[in-house]
């Protein structure tokens, strides 16, 4: 059925290509943000690297940082309260990263229109200079547009935002104002795009049943280029929550790769740091069908899915968890971020060029086709068999090596080992990195991969 349903949707929009062509709907989403697209020239911190791979956890309550280095964070996201702020920063002592809520910017969540830009930038004369901390929690999931409470008057929500940044980066240029996304999966009231953007509208009568059809996509992909023309933060941060149970029956999001592929594009071609949070504290709730996704494949999976699309941090929606306490979310993370760590570093060398999907329909979280542009030049030499995998490909900063993010796709609850082996040219040196540790290839070989449920592997080609 998926094999007639792709198919399907193939030819129809082969019959519909002159609409396409002719409304324009292919454009990225730079192009939807048109000349005000904002192009960040990204700032070397001098308290972390941004460019290798950072694992961190999103906590209600500051963790034990002993705990927390333990189970393999480099910083944490959390509560600092302003009266003692600096007290708390001090038991870190360096040792691990802090992005604070409440430090110096609390984080504003729902109306930003009435507590407005002035709410936060009168209130911040001078910046707290604290080793330990990374940067501030600025807001979560904001609107791009939204209706003042006081005066029922529309308000531009990111061009507040946006003059929050730069206040911000006027005071360091060192340290992170965390701006974090609505997921795809949010509706046109959370984003703040709704039927004033009429023309998201004619897509869904003229091209039904395609890509640039779906309503919801659409309205997220001006809610993408709504942000990059008015906000100039230099990281790009979305919590996505795959998992789901429909009943008994363990699912996973479709929209869950178009979205970190629209947001991955957007940072590639921005010059911004994707970040991405991931599902990990227990969000069992029937209400919206999330389910708790405390195994070790489910971990991996979508850490990997982020590197695929080549996030520069990993951070788990870790809720009130006690990283002291060997509980089964626990034991999965800290054995997911040992296996990371095993190349966080050298993931750093390597720019983001694109990923695709090997055998689409045996692939979870997927329904629409990857639009990033990547090259067919740039994808391996795979025997993949019938194995859905997602492909993230990467260039060396130096020379013309390359990397590549290799997943495994398969629905995590299906317990399907994907068996395949991929090709590399003679002369060159490759080294596979994941699992129980690194292997060295020196020759021209097909290299075999084993990647049970949720697995991927780091490989460098050069």
């Amino acid at each position: 059925m998926a094999l007639i349903g792709m198919l399907f949707r193939k030819v129809w929009a082969m019959i519909l290509a002159p609409v396409i062509v002719a409304t324009g709907v292919t454009a990225s989403v730079v192009q939807l943000a048109g000349d005000d697209v904002i192009f960040v020239i990204p700032q070397a911190s001098a308290y972390f690297d941004n460019e290798a791979l950072q694992i961190g956890a999103l906590s209600d309550a500051a963790p034990d940082p002993d705990a927390a280095l333990a189970a393999g964070f480099s910083f944490v996201i959390c509560d600092v309260d302003n009266a003692t702020g600096a007290d708390l920063l001090d038991t870190f002592d360096e040792k691990l990263g802090v992005i604070a809520k409440g430090y110096h910017a609390t984080a504003m969540y729902d109306n930003v229109c009435d507590m407005g830009k002035g709410w936060w930038v009168d209130g911040v004369d001078t910046y707290k200079d604290h080793p330990a901390l990374w940067g501030d929690f600025i807001v979560s999931q904001p609107k791009a547009f939204d209706k003042s409470e006081d005066s029922g008057e529309a308000q531009n929500i990111f061009a507040n935002l946006g003059e929050v940044v730069n206040h911000y980066y006027s005071l360091t240029s060192d340290r992170v104002p965390f701006v974090n996304l609505y997921p795809l999966y949010a509706n046109s009231e959370q984003l703040g795009i709704g039927p004033d953007f009429g023309f998201l509208n004619f897509q869904k009568w003229l091209l039904p049943w395609t890509i640039y059809g779906n309503p919801a996509r659409n309205q997220y992909r001006q809610y993408a280029a709504e942000y990059i023309k008015n906000v100039g933060a230099d990281t790009v941060s979305v919590n996505f929550f795959p998992y789901e149970a429909d009943g008994t029956k363990k699912v996973t999001k479709y929209d869950w790769l178009d979205n970190l592929d629209i947001l991955a594009t957007v940072c590639r071609d921005t010059n911004r740091k994707l970040w991405v949070v991931t599902q990990a504290a227990d969000h069992g709730d029937p209400a919206t069908k999330l389910r708790s996704a405390d195994k070790k494949a489910e971990q991996l999976q979508q850490a990997y899915v982020a590197l695929a699309f080549g996030a520069k941090a990993v951070i788990y929606d870790a809720g009130g968890v006690d990283w002291a306490v060997e509980t089964t979310l626990v034991k999965s993370v800290k054995d997911v971020n040992a296996e990371l760590a095993l190349f966080a570093d050298v993931y750093g060398d390597y720019d983001y060029l694109g990923s695709y999907l090997v055998n689409e329909r045996n692939a979870a979280g997927w329904k629409f086709p990857l639009t990033n542009g990547l090259p067919d030049s740039e994808k391996l030499n795979l025997n993949a068999g019938a194995n859905g995998l997602l492909i993230g490909v990467f260039a060396a900063k130096d020379g013309g090596g390359r990397a590549y993010v290799i997943t495994n796709m398969a629905e995590v609850s299906a317990n399907n080992t994907a068996r395949i082996s991929f090709t590399i040219p003679a002369g060159k040196t490759t080294i596979v990195y994941g699992a129980a540790g690194n292997v060295t290839y020196t020759n021209g070989r097909s290299i075999p991969l084993s990647l049970a449920p949720g697995e991927g592997r780091f490989i460098t080609v050069g």
